[in-house]
């Protein structure tokens, strides 16, 4: 008899049409998109966390591989695995193929573009050709990322079910045997991959994972824990905590925590925080006005409204141009668009949490904008700014021009074999079993929002450059034997946080999406655990398959 697990705390086509109305004109005669879920588009809602399930179709399948998370690394599996002939389905979590690339994150965090191959070379390569490029563009506008991810799907013929999010997971032993999703699905499979950015299908099987920062001496480092170093998100000057100015006994200003700044490399359950990268365009016919949320709080930006006045000049200021006339917001600096502290407890939260924790990021974001372009103390040339830019109307036309994807920078990690660490990225240990390259620095945003010395400190920024490209080892992202033996994890690998916060960005993850299906798929022809899947034959396969990757070791 098989155990059941439930998730663990839960745990264009043309520009302007809806993501759903993409995915059905997609559809070809030979179904190589198959959706679940095809009710009335959310058309013209407001974002939300969760969406509708599968509108009680509760679907079926049975496949050699099920991968569960249409991020890029979801998609990378997902085709690698066709192309090897696999049976393959895809589980995407709401109605979004593409994750953070198709959900607002445009430009993208490339580190070295030389060790960047395979599967994620060649998206970076049809991106360009559509922008009519010689070459890969790594900064394009989200709709157009979710097309092409769409066509390759298709042409690979990977059968994609939206609306499928993991209610269950069924095991015997150490072995997978089926997935259940809410509505009613069941999704059995010979292998799984977990490509989701907040590990519930690996927490759900019983895999070990952490979540937040771990201490220094964990594994010798000394960019973990609580930390305090000059990074982006560092005041500059002493900004008043406190309601009224300078006054103490007045209390705390909204989204400034109690907990104190702790001591430099402790442990800390807290992980970096999130946003919304929105996608924005100049004002005129392809721009929406920042909206007001129906419940702004004023006093919710009155930190703002000191530091602007302090002179600082850059609550909005990263903003990375991108075709069609159109930007990418990020955040800059200490007091932006970072719900800074908002993030807590996600990772391992229930669906209803996350859903609350989602809906606080949006308020505050929309709010923030709204403030900028209209608070009178506001200076006049940043409401000049704000009020020049909207967001762009052909972009998110179903969520009033808002992504539905929060930026989930961090959330669980696995714990396995072998643990990327701050030697592999600063390249004083080397693994032997290498699959890809990691090359940005090493990027925590801030965690949270103290006090010290009666004045505001950002925690937890760390931005430290890498002395070059780095690798990632295969057992990163291969469960412990005695936990899962058919289960690859691309996303929330095994890593320490600082190893995360340099190879979390996207061009990795699809390249260790990639691998997993390797992994997974040579695993189920051998019929042996995903552990006793060779690495030099693994190594052969990437490759052939034009990934970088350092000589062989003697």
């Amino acid at each position: 008899m098989g155990e059941t697990r439930r998730p663990g705390g839960s745990t264009t086509s043309g520009r302007g049409r809806s993501r759903r109305e993409i995915l059905l004109l997609g559809l070809g005669a030979a179904g190589a998109l198959a959706l679940a879920g095809c009710g009335d588009d959310h058309a013209d809602s407001p974002a939300h966390y969760l969406g509708p399930v599968d509108n009680g179709q509760a679907p079926r399948t049975d496949a050699d591989l099920c991968v569960y998370g249409a991020t890029p690394a979801g998609i990378a599996a997902a085709v690698q695995a066709r192309r090897m002939g696999l049976r393959t389905t895809l589980l995407a979590f709401d109605d979004e193929i593409g994750g953070m690339m198709s959900g607002g994150l445009s430009a993208t965090d490339t580190g070295y573009t030389s060790t960047i191959g395979g599967f994620a070379r060649e998206i970076f390569a049809a991106i360009g050709e559509h922008y009519r490029s010689t070459g890969p563009v790594y900064n394009f506008e989200p709709h157009v990322a979710r097309d092409v991810f769409v066509a390759v799907l298709k042409k690979a013929g990977v059968r994609v079910l939206t609306r499928q999010r993991l209610a269950e997971v069924v095991l015997s032993g150490n072995r997978i045997r089926w997935i259940n999703t809410d509505g009613g699905g069941t999704h059995r499979a010979n292998a799984f991959v977990d490509a989701s950015y907040e590990g519930d299908l690996l927490a759900a099987a019983r895999v070990a994972f952490v979540t937040g920062r771990e201490s220094n001496g964990e594994y010798g480092e000394t960019l973990n824990g609580v930390q305090n170093r000059p990074a982006g998100s560092t005041f500059l000057s002493c900004v008043s905590p406190y309601r009224r100015d300078g006054d103490p006994t007045s209390g705390l200003l909204p989204d400034v925590s109690a907990n104190g700044l702790g001591t430099t490399g402790q442990q800390s359950p807290l992980g970096m925080d999130f946003c919304f990268r929105l996608c924005l365009a100049h004002a005129g016919s392809n721009a929406r006005p920042f909206p007001k949320p129906a419940a702004y709080d004023p006093e919710r930006y009155e930190l703002h409204r000191r530091y602007l006045a302090a002179g600082n000049r850059n609550v909005m200021s990263f903003l990375v141009e991108l075709p069609g006339r159109k930007y990418d917001l990020n955040n800059s600096g200490p007091v932006s668009t970072n719900l800074v502290g908002g993030s807590a407890n996600w990772a391992t939260a229930d669906y209803a949490r996350r859903e609350q924790i989602y809906q606080d990021h949006l308020a505050y974001q929309q709010g923030l904008l709204w403030f900028l372009a209209n608070d009178p103390a506001v200076p006049a040339w940043q409401r000049t700014q704000a009020r020049s830019l909207g967001l762009a109307a052909d972009e998110f036309v179903d969520s009033d021009n808002w992504p539905r994807q929060l930026y989930v920078r961090e959330a669980r990690r696995m714990v396995s074999d072998y643990v990327a660490t701050e030697a592999d990225a600063s390249g004083t240990r080397r693994c032997p079993d290498p699959i890809a390259y990691a090359s940005f620095k090493v990027d925590s945003h801030a965690v949270q929002r103290v006090v010290a010395n009666n004045c505001l400190v950002n925690e937890g920024g760390v931005d430290v450059p890498v002395p070059g490209p780095w690798t990632v080892s295969l057992r990163s992202i291969l469960p412990r034997r005695q936990e899962c033996v058919n289960l690859v994890v691309p996303v929330c690998v095994s890593s320490s946080h600082v190893a995360w916060s340099s190879l979390r960005m996207e061009p990795v993850l699809m390249m260790l999406g990639q691998v997993a299906a390797i992994a997974a798929g040579t695993g189920i022809r051998r019929g042996v655990a995903v552990q006793d899947v060779a690495y030099p034959e693994i190594r052969a396969a990437l490759q052939r398959l034009r990934l970088p990757l350092p000589a062989a070791a003697a």
